[in-house]
C-alpha cells in the first residue's frame, strides 16, 4: 500500500478549509510548530496522517505558511511523515510540490473543488476585500492551471467535485476516494481535466 498525499485546491471562497476539517472530524489530531505548522493525526483504521498548515478563519491551510516554506515543506514530506498526507491552499499548490510527492513515492490525488460564481460571491461577500475579485480569479486560474498539469501527468489522480453538495457527503466522497489512491498504488496514468474554467463567471462542472 502506498502512502497517499491529497491536495485540494480551487477558488478563494470555494468551501477547501471546510472540506479538510470534515474529513478529520473524527481524526484525533495534534498540532505541532516544526518543522513547518502541522497537525499529526491517527485515522479510525490505524493509519498516520498529517496536515500541513494551520487553520484559522482567513487564509488557512497551507496559506498561514510563510512564502519560504516550499523547500521545508518538500524535505518533510519527502521523509514520509504519515500514511496520508493533507494539504489546501496556493501555497504548496504548485507543480513542484505535487512532483516531489511524486517522486517520493506517494500516491498523488488532486481535488479540484467547484461552486457557482453566485455562491462564491455570497460566501466572499464575508470576507477580506483582498480575497474578493481579482484574488478569486487568481486563485481560480491558479488552482485550473494545475489542474490540467495533474491530468496530464502520469501518477496523479484528479477528483472535480462540487462543493455545494452536503457537506458531509462530500466529505465522505472525498474519503473513499483518498483512500483508494493509496490501495492501488501509484497511478499509471493522469485523469482528464476540466475542459473550461469552473466556478468563474458563467460556468459550473
Amino acid at each position: 500500500m502506498s502512502p497517499v498525499l491529497l491536495y485540494v485546491v480551487g477558488a478563494a471562497g470555494v468551501g477547501k478549509s471546510t472540506l479538510m476539517r470534515n474529513l478529520t472530524a473524527s481524526w484525533s489530531g495534534v498540532a505541532l510548530p516544526l518543522p513547518l505548522p502541522h497537525t499529526r493525526y491517527l485515522l479510525p483504521d490505524g493509519r498516520s496522517g498529517v496536515e500541513l498548515g494551520r487553520r484559522r478563519a482567513d487564509f488557512s491551510g497551507t496559506d498561514a505558511l510563510s512564502m519560504s516554506i516550499a523547500a521545508v515543506a518538500d524535505e518533510f514530506v519527502a521523509g514520509m511523515p504519515a500514511d496520508v498526507v493533507l494539504g489546501e491552499g496556493q501555497r504548496l499548490g504548485t507543480v513542484r510540490f505535487l512532483s516531489g510527492a511524486l517522486v517520493a513515492g506517494y500516491a498523488v490525488g488532486l481535488v479540484l473543488l467547484t461552486a457557482s460564481p453566485a455562491l462564491l460571491d455570497v460566501r466572499c461577500s464575508a470576507r477580506p476585500k483582498l480575497q474578493n475579485g481579482p484574488w478569486r480569479q487568481a486563485s481560480l486560474t491558479r488552482a485550473l492551471s494545475l489542474t490540467r498539469w495533474a491530468g496530464e501527468t502520469p501518477g496523479v489522480r484528479v477528483l472535480v467535485l462540487s462543493s455545494e453538495r452536503e457537506p458531509l457527503r462530500l466529505a465522505r466522497s472525498v474519503t473513499d476516494w483518498m483512500l483508494g489512491l493509496g490501495e492501488d498504488g501509484p497511478a499509471a496514468g493522469g485523469s482528464s481535466p476540466p475542459r473550461a474554467p469552473v466556478g468563474g463567471p458563467g460556468s459550473e462542472a
